[in-house]
């Protein structure tokens, strides 16, 4: 392992953000672990592994990044579940990939008592430096429309009213007692935007925070052209560590990827939604539920605009049976398939004011990258 850099700006940031959060036997024994943890990671080229704990000790396992992941392939361990692991599976882990570990002594006893060095801050320390899987997360996909035809001022501005509809729709959540905890990542001209919480009802929570973002572009005077997409899917989170505890945190994985295959099929002001949610509900069921969810919301307010309903459903065509919805099928490059379908959002405020997002399934006929299909089985 590399020696400690001495970087005065690194080792101040540490210091000063754990004397000013911290009591001081835990301030200094978080330092010691950002000093190792800063010094294992070498500039990126390795990650943590996990880590375990006796009452005294933490003990750290990492690797290079190429071994990590091949190690995946034999121990799932390696990127799955919580960074926090027991000592046979950290010895296991260890052990089987023959990687180097590190033990830090604390300067108090690790524990969950006011007066222990937290284990869960500990871990949320350390995790910032390591690479974890998730299996299945909602994410969003804003892509503005003819971004790199903009001025760099015209784009910055552009980015950060994005930037601002994002917080505010979280915010209006919290206040309706439905708190989303959104995390982002810039794709450049846009950005991928996540729930940090995982599980059903956090993916239905992602989705109406979508609609909220999407609502609040559309009635304002600073409105941008964006194409939408939303997808479940599995991903891997990793941090770009740039001072010492903070970090940068970025996703990638099948999601992320479906996603911008996705959003290139999009025309302006429109949203699709891939059809893939999970083996227990179907996108019309998970829909239906999104809606339900909206419904109990109230004192929704945008821009000094009181909505009165939301109303948000897939587009689809009067069959046999009634009103059916209509899947499309995307090829992607690659020749891979994506099953998606088109969403309409109506938003209707007091004062007989309502705004429309999304396309109807009429102004989807001459757009060849969408092929119609029938409902999946």
């Amino acid at each position: 392992m590399t020696q400690p850099r001495n970087n005065p700006y690194l080792q101040n940031v540490s210091k000063n953000y754990l004397l000013q959060n911290f009591k001081a036997d835990e301030a200094v024994s978080l330092k010691r672990i950002s000093d190792t943890l800063e010094n294992i990671r070498d500039c990126g080229r390795n990650t943590v592994i996990g880590w375990t704990h006796d009452s005294v000790h933490v003990d750290i396992c990492y690797a290079p990044v190429e071994v990590a992941i091949k190690g995946y392939e034999k121990f799932p361990r390696v990127f799955q579940g919580n960074r926090l692991i027991s000592a046979k599976t950290f010895d296991a882990i260890a052990t089987g990939l023959d990687i180097p570990r590190v033990r830090v002594k604390m300067t108090g006893t690790i524990g969950i008592a006011r007066y222990h060095i937290n284990v869960n801050t500990l871990n949320n320390l350390i995790k910032r430096y390591c690479i974890s899987y998730t299996a299945n997360r909602a994410v969003i996909l804003f892509d503005i429309v003819k971004f790199s035809l903009k001025s760099p001022t015209e784009q910055l501005c552009q980015l950060k009213i994005l930037e601002y509809y994002i917080d505010k729709a979280a915010l209006l959540m919290a206040n309706n007692n439905m708190p989303v905890d959104l995390h982002r990542s810039t794709t450049g001209d846009g950005y991928y935007i996540w729930n940090n919480n995982v599980g059903y009802e956090h993916s239905i929570r992602t989705y109406i925070a979508l609609t909220l973002i999407l609502t609040l572009n559309a009635v304002s005077d600073s409105s941008i052209p964006l194409r939408s997409a939303f997808a479940i899917g599995s991903h891997f989170t990793y941090h770009h560590v740039d001072t010492v505890p903070r970090g940068i945190e970025y996703i990638v994985g099948d999601v992320t990827i479906k996603l911008s295959r996705i959003v290139n099929s999009c025309a302006e002001n429109q949203l699709l939604i891939s059809c893939q949610v999970n083996e227990n509900v179907d996108i019309i069921g998970f829909m239906a539920d999104c809606q339900e969810l909206i419904d109990g919301m109230s004192q929704l307010r945008i821009e000094s605009k009181s909505i009165i309903d939301i109303r948000t459903y897939l587009t689809g065509y009067k069959g046999q049976n009634g009103f059916e919805v209509q899947h499309y099928c995307i090829t992607d490059k690659h020749g891979l398939a994506h099953i998606v379908c088109n969403i309409k959002l109506n938003v209707y405020f007091y004062g007989n004011h309502s705004v429309r997002i999304g396309k109807m399934t009429q102004e989807l006929h001459d757009m060849n990258h969408l092929i119609p299909v029938q409902t999946p089985a």
